[in-house]
């Protein structure tokens, strides 16, 4: 039907492909946790007034806006998986809406660190419930919504902790 997301083909499903897809993705979204987790175990072992701490917050933040943006970019990617040939329509709405994440990350750059980190928060949990509820009503794989769930609890912890430390430093 047009507009509706394809699903891998049964070939690779049923070759294993798919499995070793989903087990690199997991590993892959893990790794993804380790500057977020490392950033905010030494700003918690710095302390909020030691001179590293501006640095550590801005490196943290970096690679924050560059996380979202990619988020972004998996929609942008899903969106156009349909796009086969020139019969198939792209998914113009997902086309579009997958921009949102890297304007919202760019527009941080431009705040105080605090207000970057909060909106960041926010925009990392919007994130993974529009995955999440994606990938349960089919436009993303089913496998997909536990990990993000998983990743954006994670990711936002990691936010919360380094916006307070942020904010009352």
């Amino acid at each position: 039907m047009p507009g509706e997301a394809t699903q891998p083909q049964a070939s690779h499903v049923a070759g294993g492909t798919f499995n070793n897809h989903r087990r690199l993705a997991h590993v892959l979204g893990i790794a993804g946790l380790l500057p977020f987790v490392a950033g905010t175990v030494l700003l918690l072992v710095l302390g909020r007034h030691n001179a590293m701490a501006g640095p550590a917050i801005e490196v943290f933040t970096s690679y924050s806006v560059v996380i979202l943006s990619f988020l972004g970019g998996i929609r942008w990617g899903y969106a156009l998986l349909p796009a086969r040939d020139d019969e198939t329509p792209v998914h113009a709405q997902l086309l579009a809406w997958s921009v949102l994440p890297p304007l919202v990350a760019w527009a941080t750059v431009f705040m105080s660190r605090p207000a970057a980190l909060a909106v960041l928060l926010i925009a990392y949990c919007a994130q993974g419930v529009w995955d999440s509820f994606s990938a349960h009503t089919g436009s993303l794989p089913r496998w997909f919504a536990p990990l993000r769930i998983m990743l954006t609890v994670a990711v936002a912890i990691c936010h919360a902790i380094v916006f307070l430390m942020a904010a009352f430093s």
